[in-house]
């Protein structure tokens, strides 16, 4: 990992610091707090309070991974639902803005789900802007829908029996990234709930 993230508290409010290792591969985290005040400014990631080459500071998004919070007990599919269409959502957005997040096929690292259920995309350091395409529809749905961990807990609360459907809408997607596949997706995901 290139940082480690504390919990602190400046002036009676919380925030997480994230603080670049000494042995990390980067020289300054000043790359990544530019990506994240830019995806920011379209409504994604924790807001962005203060950074230097060393630190970041963040609002505190106080919640469980993806992972953590699809185990608990108490979930019903129009939650399951609701948290995921929001995560598409998000990508969808940062695909529109050519932002690459990077790490978004291994969502448990990367997304916060809050006791109110906001989902929060985090971790920007191996984002890439500018790019033709990007992929983060794609990478978070074969996370959430296709494989692993995370898409057994959702395909049984979603009632998904057949990916087809999914991976049909997926390529269609890739091929096109527009409003109109993206919420064919998303209708698919609906349709069993």
């Amino acid at each position: 990992s290139v940082s480690i993230v504390l919990k602190v508290r400046i002036d009676n409010k919380t925030y997480a610091l994230k603080i670049r290792r000494m042995d990390a591969n980067r020289k300054t985290m000043l790359r990544e707090a530019s990506v994240h005040q830019i995806v920011n400014t379209i409504g994604i990631g924790p807001k962005l309070i203060k950074f230097s080459e060393n630190l970041i500071i963040m609002e505190l998004i106080d919640g469980l991974s993806i992972i953590d919070w699809i185990r608990q007990q108490c979930l019903n599919k129009y939650r399951v639902l609701n948290i995921v269409t929001n995560i598409l959502k998000q990508c969808f957005i940062l695909d529109m803005a050519n932002i690459n997040h990077g790490e978004l096929s291994n969502l448990n690292y990367h997304i916060i789900v809050s006791c109110s259920d906001r989902v929060s995309i985090i971790d920007f350091e191996s984002t890439s802007l500018n790019k033709k395409k990007s992929n983060n529809v794609t990478s978070a749905s074969q996370s959430l829908l296709i494989s692993g961990m995370i898409s057994h807990y959702i395909n049984n609360m979603l009632n998904l029996l057949s990916k087809d459907n999914i991976i049909e809408k997926l390529r269609a997607y890739k091929r096109d990234q527009n409003v109109t596949n993206f919420d064919s997706l998303i209708q698919t995901l609906s349709n069993g709930v």
